[in-house]
């Protein structure tokens, strides 16, 4: 059996609103509106939050979830990275010192 993935549904919102904050009350009205079972979901890494996380499995949906990408500069890691909170730095693990990348 070949299986297919479509795009059931388009949901224009503001630029401010987070997409997480709606993606789940937008799941559960494509599965009530079009009265199939979902298995899995497939996400990019903006969607890995707990709240989604919690949300499918409650709903018994295997979630594939992107691994985020932390690299900010080519080559530079902050999670690799210790931050010098005095002089308002990271200091990479090479040793070299990334002044004014104080981004989150």
């Amino acid at each position: 059996m070949k299986t297919y993935n479509i795009m059931r549904e388009i949901h224009v919102t503001h630029g401010s609103i987070h997409d997480p904050k709606l993606y789940l009350n937008r799941l559960d009205r494509q599965v009530e509106r079009f009265s199939f079972p979902v298995k899995a979901a497939g996400l990019d890494s903006g969607y890995l939050t707990s709240f989604i996380c919690h949300g499918l499995v409650q709903r018994n949906i295997f979630g594939i979830i992107a691994h985020p990408r932390h690299q900010n500069k080519k080559g530079f890691l902050k999670w690799k990275s210790k931050y010098d909170e005095n002089r308002d730095v990271y200091i990479s693990t090479r040793r070299r010192a990334k002044v004014g990348d104080n981004g989150p």
